[in-house]
């Protein structure tokens, strides 16, 4: 299997053969059965090694040392395992073209029916629901971010933020953001060198991720994440390093630019936000440790000023 990324670094003028591409990358493709379950292949997808599983009917012996060719009845990508446990479809590029099929029909048929007479009563089946007042994110999604992010991602897991206040972060619609390109202006989720205190993730729509200054594109779509050094630095091991002082702490400056495509949901949190939910946390494992000596009550006086907010 080769993909995309692989040849990005390729200058056509070397003519590198895809067999040496292949051999370099080695991208394994996964095997699963019709039986397994759903939450077994996310695990395996979230792992990193494929997003991409070839399907075999039941009886199929992985295990077999017999020169045995397996027939797979189908294939399964990390997209349909996330569409499946969601509940909701995840639009690409080929959604996109549809829709913009499907709106040239609406904007034909309502052209032909402009100068007809047609009773209210007629039309109330055409008339689409408002969705303003409906939440941006699905509570199948926001589960599957939970999973996600407190198993996968470094400043979400129990060791700095409680499993417990980390849903409530996640249930807040102030973190959840939708941007959108109108009128053909760009519009930017990060740029390149401009100094950013903040994380994102990706829940629903698309994005361009733009690779340093020779600007290499990429898509990034649901559960991208970017921003992680904004929150926590690679040296800082232990959740009390994150939330002293930040005088002498760089600013993170990302060496990329992420651009919205037409419309994206995502997810964000500050890093003023994040510090107070690491020290929230603190302030709760020391009530149940039920363990304050002389050397937490500094501990005790940093915690005190958490935003009552989170």
């Amino acid at each position: 299997m080769i993909l995309i990324q692989d040849l990005l670094l390729n200058d056509p003028a070397d003519k590198v053969p895809l067999r040496a591409v292949i051999e370099y990358y080695k991208h394994r493709i996964l095997k699963c059965k019709l039986e397994d379950k759903l939450t077994s292949m996310f695990d395996k997808f979230r792992k990193g090694d494929s997003h991409m599983a070839f399907v075999y009917s039941n009886d199929a012996n992985f295990e077999s040392q017999d020169n045995v060719v397996l027939e797979a009845v189908g294939i399964c990508t990390f997209e349909n395992i996330i569409e499946e446990l969601v509940q909701s479809d995840i639009k690409d590029e080929a959604d996109t073209k549809r829709e913009r099929r499907k709106k040239k029909t609406r904007e034909l048929l309502k052209g032909k029916l402009a100068n007809c007479t047609v009773s209210n009563e007629n039309l109330n089946i055409f008339i689409e629901e408002d969705h303003s007042n409906r939440p941006l994110i699905s509570p199948q999604v926001r589960k599957a971010l939970f999973h996600f992010l407190s198993s996968s991602v470094r400043p979400f897991t129990k060791q700095f933020i409680s499993p417990k206040l980390l849903e409530a972060l996640l249930a807040k619609p102030d973190f959840t953001i939708e941007k959108r390109n109108l009128s053909g202006n760009d519009e930017y989720l990060y740029q390149f060198g401009v100094e950013s205190d903040y994380f994102i993730t990706i829940l629903d729509g698309n994005a361009t991720l733009q690779l340093g200054s020779e600007g290499y594109q990429i898509s990034a779509g649901l559960f991208s994440y970017y921003g992680v050094d904004a929150l926590i630095n690679d040296d800082e091991k232990d959740p009390l390093e994150c939330i002293g002082n930040d005088c002498n702490r760089k600013p993170y400056k990302p060496e990329f630019s992420l651009k919205v495509d037409n419309h994206c949901v995502c997810w964000k949190i500050s890093r003023k936000d994040w510090k107070d939910a690491v020290k929230k946390t603190i302030m709760e494992q020391m009530v149940q440790s039920k363990q304050i000596d002389a050397k937490d009550t500094k501990i005790v006086e940093i915690i005190e000023s958490t935003n009552e907010n989170v």
